[in-house]
């Protein structure tokens, strides 16, 4: 039997489609189609899949697509006693109900989320849209008592408090908070460390950090605060960004100014900080006493025209790595910039590069 999987790695419904094979050990060959592939709108793809998504699983004459279906069928049809989805009902209808909560409840915020903090520059981004995604993992609706941690500009708060919340914002920087406070008058933003929160116990009922835990120095003491100041019932969502080894972008910088400069030339705290995998993230979140924790490893691909526009974003849009490139000599910056072009070749296509870039979204709920 000739097993292929369509689709291109990148795409987080390929990547589950990937894991299950790999896991269950199945032979198979990959086809890269969608996104910069194309070939997904052809009719001779859409004869397989009439959606024109990915990915589509193809078994000799047996065609099969939805990545949820993918990962059943396979398990249900090649590994019958794989724990990956158990014969047990109750075991069984516990995979069932996660595998189909992360389409129905989370994918649609993420992806609003992810994509528009990711894959769009700075200046184009749909703050409005990005916000009510983080509020729509939280489960933010009007009456709830949510606390943005390392908040800065005060966008999130803000948000929830236009959707019927009671908002509050915290962060350690005065000037961000002078920044929020003039946006927001009907906000409370407070100065305050998100290790210590300055608030009682079961004090909210929605937690929110948008790409804000890997300022912090120790995010399980931060998550244990964020338990704390929950009520029974709370959630707590945040984003993230991955590990260098995942996040290429991250990486070619790190490794240029590893050659041509100095990381620690700056005085803050190094870039990046936080959970590297989601392992890692789900452990602090059960460390920290959360319960129905999810992490996704949610991967794309972040364009610009060349390495220095790229550079130039993440000077912009950035907080510890856009100080650690100020910090560089300016005949280093020139070094590490001529480094980061030379390395990103590799991924250069007609419209410019388009650089591997992955963050973590994450929630779990107070029980």
């Amino acid at each position: 039997m000739r097993r292929i999987l369509w689709g291109r790695a990148t795409s987080s419904n390929v990547m589950k489609a990937i894991w299950t094979l790999e896991e269950l050990q199945l032979p198979y060959e990959r086809i890269d189609v969608g996104g910069s592939f194309g070939r997904t709108d052809t009719a001779d793809y859409r004869a397989m899949n009439p959606t024109g998504l990915v990915p589509t699983l193809q078994e000799d004459d047996f065609m099969l697509w939805e990545s949820n279906a993918i990962c059943r069928y396979l398990c249900h049809a090649h590994a019958p006693h794989s724990k990956l989805w158990p014969q047990e009902p109750h075991a069984r209808a516990n995979v069932d109900r996660w595998m189909d909560a992360q389409q129905t409840l989370l994918n649609r915020p993420i992806g609003v989320v992810f994509w528009g903090l990711v894959r769009t520059p700075p200046d184009q981004r749909d703050m409005a849209a990005i916000e009510q995604g983080i509020k729509d993992a939280a489960q933010v609706a009007p009456g709830t008592r949510l606390l943005d941690i390392a908040c800065g500009p005060g966008f999130v708060a803000s948000s929830g408090r236009a959707r019927g919340a009671t908002a509050w914002g915290l962060d350690f920087s005065p000037a961000m908070l002078a920044v929020a406070r003039a946006r927001d008058t009907m906000v409370r933003f407070d100065e305050g460390d998100a290790e210590v929160l300055p608030y009682a116990d079961a004090a909210y009922d929605a937690v929110v950090a948008n790409f804000g835990i890997h300022h912090v120095p120790r995010p399980l003491f931060a998550l244990r605060e964020a338990h704390r100041v929950l009520c029974e019932g709370g959630r707590v969502a945040f984003s993230f960004w991955g590990d260098p080894r995942e996040n290429i972008a991250w990486k070619l910088v790190f490794d240029a100014v590893a050659r041509h400069g100095d990381r620690t030339a700056t005085q803050s705290p190094a870039p990046g900080g936080g959970f590297g995998t989601e392992a890692q993230c789900a452990d602090a979140l059960a460390e920290a006493g959360f319960a129905e924790c999810t992490t996704r490893l949610v991967r794309a691909t972040w364009r610009h025209r060349d390495a220095q526009a790229l550079l130039a974003a993440l000077q912009a849009g950035t907080a510890r790595m856009a100080a650690m490139l100020q910090a560089q000599r300016p005949e280093a910056i020139d070094a590490i910039a001529g480094d980061i072009a030379a390395k990103a070749e590799r991924y250069r296509d007609a419209d410019g590069i388009a650089v591997p870039i992955a963050a973590v979204i994450a929630s779990g709920v107070r029980h």
